[in-house]
């Protein structure tokens, strides 16, 4: 697979850091071969940050691994999170999304892969309805750590 720019909840980051394995092999593949996106505005940096601080989850390769991305020049990309408002009235009123999860769908509209990978994959976050309507209205696909981690491994 060539070089893309995931999206990556917070939720993956824990997840790494309380030793699933397919989420450190998941950051570990991005590390080598591909970068992150985050939004300018820092709302996803923040979220990272605060996950690292966590002193139940001082977990040295979570904050390895953002350190390491920070110092490549193409480690980590950053994107105005835009979502057209129409997109995001439907997204939080009729689906239930809520707005801490819209940041990463406005990142996934600037960037040209659309992918988002999370484990919050329930009612509230990025439920099934959610999922459908982000593929078949702005084109972004969302996957669970274990589809990412596959896709991410592609040569």
């Amino acid at each position: 697979m060539s070089f893309v720019r995931w999206v990556v909840d917070a939720c993956v980051l824990y997840q790494a850091a309380k030793s699933n394995l397919d989420a450190v092999g998941f950051l570990c593949a991005i590390r080598e071969r591909h970068g992150i996106a985050l939004d300018q505005e820092g709302v996803i940096e923040d979220q990272y940050s605060c996950l690292i601080r966590e002193t139940s989850l001082q977990n040295s390769f979570v904050k390895e691994w953002f350190i390491d991305l920070n110092d490549r020049p193409c480690g980590i990309y950053r994107y105005a999170s835009r979502v057209p408002s129409s997109n995001k009235q439907h997204l939080c009123h009729s689906l239930g999304m809520r707005d801490d999860d819209l940041v990463y769908v406005g990142v996934a509209c600037q960037t040209v892969d659309k992918t988002i990978v999370t484990e919050d994959l329930g009612p509230g976050d990025f439920g099934p309805s959610a999922c459908q309507y982000l593929e078949e209205k702005l084109n972004i696909a969302v996957m669970p750590i274990v589809e990412a981690y596959k896709k991410a491994q592609l040569p």
